[in-house]
């Protein structure tokens, strides 16, 4: 065997174990924060899963700062998610509400 490659073959294992250890150190970490939750500052309510950021966002909008965007055209009361708007008026008023196709 050559010094070449004796000294790639070491520098090789270098490089893998060095990757090895960075992976066995990372992959922890971001299985961590992948299960870790969010909580709520106000009220210490919790949310976990990929859309954690978004739900936090609404539980705040909603729930504490009273933002209510999405109007019924019909008797004017107000909803925090579209969906309950859409919910309220098949029930109340026995709309069909169609979504707009793209």
């Amino acid at each position: 065997m050559s010094i070449f490659s004796s000294v790639s073959l070491s520098l090789i294992d270098r490089c893998f174990s060095l990757l090895n250890s960075s992976v066995s150190h990372i992959l922890p970490k971001l299985f961590q924060s992948l299960n870790a939750f969010l909580s709520c500052n106000v009220c210490s309510k919790q949310f976990h899963g990929p859309r954690k950021y978004a739900h936090l966002k609404l539980h705040v909008n909603s729930v504490h700062l009273g933002i209510k965007e999405h109007l019924c055209t019909l008797c004017d009361k107000k909803f925090s998610q579209i969906c309950n708007r859409n919910r309220h008026m098949r029930a109340v008023h026995n709309l069909i509400i169609r979504r707009k196709r793209v």
